[in-house]
């Protein structure tokens, strides 16, 4: 951990990129002449989840080129990347879609809830079945099989 600032109650610090675990993470603090402090479980870093986009694709089904939003939570405030899987004929087409919104405060990208919107490719072809819309950010991935 970086240490970016600190008062005598309250230690705020930067996690380098890349580092995640789905479990819980202690924190050791040893203060310069003081006694070790371990906080057991401070904080994990949890894996982002999608609980729905819009608009639906039913009755209207999704275009090339259209914006759709996904929200849910724990996406992070580093914008991250979004690819769309759709079923042409025999095999299946992954594409990675513009992303043109992304959380920016930690309320909406921390681990609360919020919303991700991206532009679908344009080679995008709506396919009733198996059209799977995945976000990636530095602590995982999440997947959204439109139904």
């Amino acid at each position: 951990l970086k240490v970016l600032d600190w008062s005598d109650t309250v230690i705020h610090a930067s996690v380098p990129g890349g580092f995640g675990s789905p479990t819980p993470c202690d924190v050791t603090v040893i203060p310069k002449g003081g006694a070790r402090q371990v906080l057991p479980s401070a904080f994990e870093f949890r894996a982002p989840a999608i609980t729905g986009a819009s608009p639906s694709p039913s009755p209207v089904p999704w275009e090339r080129n259209q914006t759709i939003t996904l929200s849910g939570r724990s996406f992070g405030t580093a914008r991250g990347s979004v690819t769309a899987s759709w079923s042409d004929g025999s095999r299946t087409v992954t594409k990675r879609c513009k992303v043109v919104g992304w959380p920016s405060t930690a309320a909406g990208g921390g681990d609360g809830p919020g919303d991700v919107s991206v532009l679908l490719p344009k080679s995008f072809t709506w396919s009733s079945t198996g059209t799977v819309l995945t976000l990636t950010n530095k602590t995982g991935s999440a997947v959204w099989t439109v139904p």
